[in-house]
Formats: structure tokens, sequence, C-alpha cells
């Protein structure tokens, strides 16, 4: 038996990536069919054109499926591009996180089905319940929520909320948020859902709060505390920065010795489309600062300048930062 011999794999630049780009926009225009030779061309030139191709094209299709892809022919060639160039995904900082996120407003339809007030990326909104009490919404926030029957119940669906609940001893406020839950009488607190984790931090008042699943690890918050859950357990943050914490209130996003890809991934919250961060260096790099929620791609670019590193913005939303 003869070992096959695999030809070295070579890593496209950022100049291959953005020709990429541009021919996936000919190739989707009025005169494809006049550009495809030289495409052609261009494609056999290196096999790092190839993977440049195929990656921009996976990326692009992630985040803005496009109606131009109809021919058959087109799907099987991507397809058999996406096949020989799975095994290198890895070498795209951040392109698993990115095809995730892209998808992630796919289910908005359900979400807002079940949602009674929803924000979209950058936008804030105030809502005030019957009972008097008011929930301000954070960017890409839902929440659906329950009066009938003396109820008061709150879902926080997706996202960060701050709640300022009216009191009423007779009537516990009741707050479900994943797989936590929070129960208050009258206090001003805020919420955060980041995937499975649920932060809780209290401006002023008492809440008790944790896993659903383990009542065992309810933990009682104060004026001034904060804690997390995820899974079945619970736990207090003995150190943490409320101003931080409670920075988006005033339209502020602040950051103190922060890993630049939290710092990134902070900022987008507050915009449409993705941010990828193509090198682990930068990502792990630290850093601090004081952006505006109302400015985020002003954000990333002063991010970038900060570290020393560029922006690209690409079709379909997509923007990388990289050295």
């Amino acid at each position: 038996m003869t070992a096959a011999i695999v030809p070295e794999f070579e890593e496209p630049d950022f100049d291959t990536l953005e020709r990429a780009a541009e021919w996936i926009e000919h190739l989707s225009g009025p005169h494809a069919l006049e550009k495809r030779a030289a495409f052609d061309a261009w494609l056999a030139e290196r096999p790092a054109h190839e993977y440049a191709y195929a990656e921009m094209r996976s990326l692009r299709e992630a985040v803005a499926p496009t109606a131009q892809m109809t021919a058959t022919r087109e799907r099987q060639e991507t397809a058999l591009r996406r096949q020989r160039v799975r095994r290198r995904i890895d070498t795209v900082a951040a392109t698993a996180a990115v095809l995730g996120l892209g998808l992630a407003w796919g289910p908005d339809l359900a979400l807002r089905m079940q949602a009674d007030a929803m924000t979209r990326p950058g936008d804030m909104e105030q809502v005030s319940l019957v009972d008097g009490s008011r929930i301000a919404l954070n960017t890409g926030s839902a929440i659906s929520t329950s009066f009938a029957s003396g109820k008061r119940e709150v879902r926080l669906l997706k996202g960060e909320a701050f709640f300022d609940v009216a009191r009423d001893p007779s009537r516990p406020f009741v707050i479900t948020a994943g797989d936590s839950r929070i129960r208050v009488l009258g206090t001003h607190f805020n919420v955060r859902m980041d995937g499975a984790r649920t932060t809780v931090t209290v401006a002023h008042g008492r809440v008790s709060f944790g896993p659903i699943s383990n009542p065992a690890a309810q933990i009682l918050l104060t004026d001034g505390q904060q804690a997390f859950s995820e899974g079945t357990s619970s736990q207090r943050q003995p150190v943490y920065d409320q101003n931080e914490a409670l920075a988006w209130r005033r339209g502020r996003m602040i950051f103190y010795r922060k890993p630049v890809r939290d710092v990134i991934a902070e900022i987008a919250r507050y915009r449409s489309g993705n941010v990828l961060v193509l090198s682990s260096g930068l990502g792990a790099r630290t850093i601090s600062g004081t952006f505006s929620t109302r400015t985020p791609d002003l954000a990333l670019t002063n991010v970038a300048r900060t570290i020393g590193a560029r922006v690209l913005d690409l079709p379909g939303g997509i923007t990388i930062i990289y050295d």
C-alpha cells in the first residue's frame, strides 16, 4: 500500500479573503457568466484561493442566505468545497461561533410569538406592567408576562433586563430566566442571561435567587450583591464592579482589564451582523475603556486601534478584526 501525499495547507491571507468575498458579489451579479472564466482561473491559481472562496461563501450563507444560489450545480460545487475544507475550519478563529450567531436570529419567529416585549440589537425599551412595576429591556432581549389569577410572573426569554418591582407582600413577583428563578417583593435589580448562566445584580432590596431544580442552592441577595446560577448550582460574586454591571442603564459599556474577546463580544451585542477576531493572540490581550452603547461600530474601531489591529467589513454584515 502506498501512502497518499497530501499537499501542505496554505493559509489564505486577508487580501485573498477579501478578494474571495468580491468574487462572491461578482458571481451573483448580472454579468456572472462573463466573469466565470476569470473566476475559474483565479480559483485554480492557488489552493488558498479555493479555501478562501469556500470560507467566505460558508460565512455569508450562515448570516445571510441568498436567493441567487438557485442552480443545482452551484449548490453541489459549494457542498464539495465545504467538505474539503471542513477539517481546516478551525483556522479561522471564531468561525464556529459565527455560524451559531448567524443562525441565532433564525428562531426569532418562535421567540416573537412567545414574547410580550422584545428589543432588537442596539435597541432598548421601557415596559410598564399593570401592577406598577417597570422593566428596562437591554439590547436583543425578550420577556413574556403573566398576571392572571393574581400572579405576578415574568419570563426573561433572552438577554438582559433591569426590574423596578412595585411592592406587594400579598403577591410575590417571580421571574424565570432559563433554569433559574428569582422571587421578590419590591426591589431594583438586574438579570442577565449568557447561555446557561444567569446573573443577578441587586441595586436595592432583597431577592431570593437560584436554580429551579435545586431549591437548596437558593441564595438571598441584598443591596449591592451579585450572584450567578448555572445548572444546579449558584454562587455569590464576592468581588465585582456594580458600576460596570449596570453601565448599560446609562448607555455605556465599561471594561477594566478585560480580555479583548470579551470586550468585542459585549460590543457585538449592540449591533447587527457578526464580529470575528482572527487571532488568538489578539483575543487574549486585556484592555480597559468606556464606550457608548449607541455607537458600537465606533467602539469596535477604537478597540482595534488600541490593540494595533485592523478592521475589515465583508458582505453579509461580517466584520473581521485582525492583526
